[in-house]
């Protein structure tokens, strides 16, 4: 009997090493990063269809590649500078923004 609790025991000493503080914190802004990453490919491929661009594995996967790098960066910039990261993500909503509207008039 004493054996096979050895093993539970075990398991749950291996989880609660997983769910630490530190480990929750990489897991959060790994999921922050695939959103945002998501975001941009959605956005992208919505401005794409909206250009007249065809709908081809072509340009899928080259919003695929783009929402990748994005929350590439995005992750970069929360871990070594997260007041640029904040500034970035601003930047990056209101260019999105004013595209989707139709753009800024420079006069």
């Amino acid at each position: 009997m004493a054996e096979s609790r050895e093993p539970e025991t075990e398991n749950v000493n291996v989880l609660a090493g997983l769910l630490d503080s530190q480990n929750m914190e990489i897991i959060r802004r790994s999921i922050s990063a695939l959103v945002e990453g998501l975001v941009v490919v959605l956005v992208a491929v919505y401005l794409a269809r909206g250009k007249g661009v065809p709908d081809t594995r072509k340009e899928v996967q080259d919003a695929l590649w783009l929402g990748f790098i994005a929350g590439s960066v995005f992750a970069l910039l929360d871990y070594f500078a997260p007041a640029v990261a904040s500034s970035s993500r601003k930047g990056a909503g209101l260019a999105v923004g004013t595209a989707l509207g139709g753009g800024l008039t420079v006069a």
